[in-house]
C-alpha cells in the first residue's frame, strides 16, 4: 500500500506497507442430524508497515512486521426435540510484532540500527454453553475462559492474564411474544499476574447484572432498554510498565501504578429498532456512569496512570442500512449503510474536565455492491472527531486534534 496524503496535498512518507498475506480455512462435520462440528484457521501477515514518526519529523525507514496466527474448534448439538441445546469452542491465537529503526533516516536521534520492540501475545480460551426452552423461558448458563500470555522487550518482560466466569440469562416472552423480558448474572474472576520482573499480583472476583426489556410496537417497530454492569481489570503495562520512547520531543518515560484498583461500570440504554424486508435502523440513546475509571496521566517524566474516581459518558447510537434489488435482478444488489456513535457527554467528575483520548464522534458509512458471478464491491469512509489529547511535539499538555476522515474501496472476487 503506497503512503498517505494530507488534506493539504503533502505526502505522509513511510505510512504504507509492503506485503500482506492472509488466509484461512472453514472446515465443518455434520454427525447424525444433530451435532455439528467445526474448524477454523486464518492468519494474516504484514511485513513492513511504516512507522513515520511525526509529519515534522518524517522518519523514512522505521518499520513494524506483524504476524497473527489462530485457531478454532467448535462443537454444537441440540436433542431430538430441540428443547436442549449446547456449544463448546475452545481456541488459541498467536500475534507477534517486531519494530525496526534503521538509521539511515533518523530525524529525532532515536534510532540505533536494530530491533527497537517486539511483543508476543499468547491466548488460550475456552467456552461453554447449555440452552433450555421451557414453556414461558429460554435459560441460557455457561463458563468463559481466558487466558493471555505477553511477552515483551519493555517491562514488564512477562505478564500473564487470566479470567474465569459463569453466567445465566433468563429470557420469557409475554402478551403474543409482544413483550420480551430478559435478566442475567455473571460472575468473574479476574488475575493479573507480572511474572518479569517478579513483582505484583492483582486480583478480583464480581457479581455484575443485566436487565432488559423490548416491546413490539406491530411487526416493523420494537422499543426496548436495557441496564448492564461492568468491571474492568488494569493491565500489566499500568501496574508495572518502566520504560522510555522518544516520539520526538524527548525521551517520555511509561511508568506504571502497581496501586491502581479495577474500574466499574453501570451502563442504561433506551432506543428504538425498525427493519423490514428492505430498510433496517435502529436509534438509542445511552449513559454510563464509571467508578475508578483507569485513565493516564502526567507525570513530570512522562506519563501513568490513576483512578480517576467517578466519570460519565452519554451519547447517541444509530445505523441505518438497506439492500436493494437493482433492475429486478436478485443477483445484483445496492446495500448502502450508516453508523455512527456521538457523545454529548465525556467528563471526569472529579477534575470536572473533559475525558482525554475520546472521540467526540465516530462514523462508517458507505455501500457495498453485489454483482453477478460473485463479484463485489464496498466503498467505506470513516469518521473520527475531534478530541483531547496530550500534544508532546507542540508542546505537553491538553491539545484539542482535530477531525480524521479516510475512505477505503475494496474489490473482491
Amino acid at each position: 500500500m503506497d503512503d498517505y496524503r494530507t488534506a493539504d496535498g503533502d505526502k505522509y512518507r513511510n505510512t504504507g506497507f509492503d506485503s500482506k498475506e492472509s488466509y484461512s480455512l472453514s472446515l465443518g462435520y455434520r454427525l447424525m442430524e444433530n451435532h455439528r462440528f467445526g474448524l477454523m484457521l486464518n492468519g494474516t501477515e504484514i511485513d513492513k508497515v511504516g512507522t513515520p514518526n511525526y509529519l515534522s519529523q518524517n522518519d523514512l525507514d522505521d518499520y513494524r512486521d506483524s504476524d497473527y496466527q489462530a485457531i478454532d474448534f467448535s462443537y454444537n448439538g441440540e436433542t431430538t426435540d430441540g428443547s436442549l441445546a449446547w456449544e463448546l469452542r475452545l481456541f488459541e491465537t498467536e500475534t507477534e510484532d517486531k519494530s525496526y529503526d534503521p538509521v539511515a533516516s533518523n530525524p529525532d536521534f532515536w534510532d540505533d540500527g536494530g530491533l527497537s520492540f517486539k511483543s508476543k501475545i499468547e491466548q488460550t480460551g475456552a467456552q461453554a454453553q447449555i440452552a433450555s426452552e421451557l414453556d414461558l423461558v429460554r435459560l441460557v448458563a455457561g463458563v468463559d475462559w481466558y487466558d493471555y500470555d505477553v511477552k515483551s522487550t519493555f517491562s514488564p518482560f512477562h505478564s500473564t492474564f487470566e479470567t474465569l466466569a459463569g453466567f445465566a440469562l433468563a429470557k420469557s416472552r409475554f402478551l403474543e411474544d409482544r413483550l420480551i423480558v430478559d435478566a442475567g448474572l455473571r460472575y468473574e474472576y479476574a488475575e493479573v499476574e507480572m511474572l518479569d520482573p517478579d513483582g505484583n499480583t492483582e486480583d478480583q472476583g464480581d457479581l455484575i447484572s443485566s436487565f432488559g426489556v423490548a416491546y413490539l410496537l406491530n411487526d416493523h417497530l420494537k422499543v426496548r432498554a436495557h441496564f448492564g454492569e461492568a468491571f474492568k481489570m488494569p493491565g500489566a503495562d499500568q501496574l508495572a510498565a518502566d520504560y522510555t520512547v522518544d516520539y520526538g520531543w524527548g525521551p517520555i518515560h511509561y511508568l506504571g501504578n502497581s496501586d491502581l484498583d479495577h474500574e466499574t461500570s453501570r451502563t442504561y440504554e433506551v432506543g428504538i429498532d425498525y427493519v423490514d424486508k428492505v430498510f433496517s435502523a435502529s436509534l438509542g440513546y445511552f449513559y454510563t456512569r464509571f467508578k475508578d475509571k483507569i485513565t493516564q496521566v502526567l507525570i513530570p517524566t512522562g506519563y501513568s496512570w490513576e483512578n480517576s474516581g467517578k466519570s460519565e459518558i452519554s451519547g447517541i447510537e444509530a445505523q441505518l442500512s438497506s439492500d436493494f434489488v437493482l433492475l429486478g435482478r436478485n443477483d445484483l444488489r445496492l446495500q448502502p449503510y450508516l453508523n455512527f456513535t456521538y457523545f454529548d457527554r465525556y467528563r471526569d467528575l472529579d477534575n470536572n474536565e473533559d475525558l482525554k483520548y475520546m472521540n467526540e464522534m465516530n462514523a462508517s458509512y458507505g455501500f457495498g455492491l453485489k454483482m453477478p458471478y460473485k463479484l463485489s464491491a464496498r466503498l467505506n469512509f470513516a469518521y473520527q472527531g475531534r478530541k483531547w489529547i496530550d500534544d508532546w511535539e507542540m508542546r505537553p499538555g491538553p491539545t484539542l486534534l482535530r477531525s480524521l476522515r479516510k475512505a477505503v474501496l475494496r474489490l473482491q472476487t
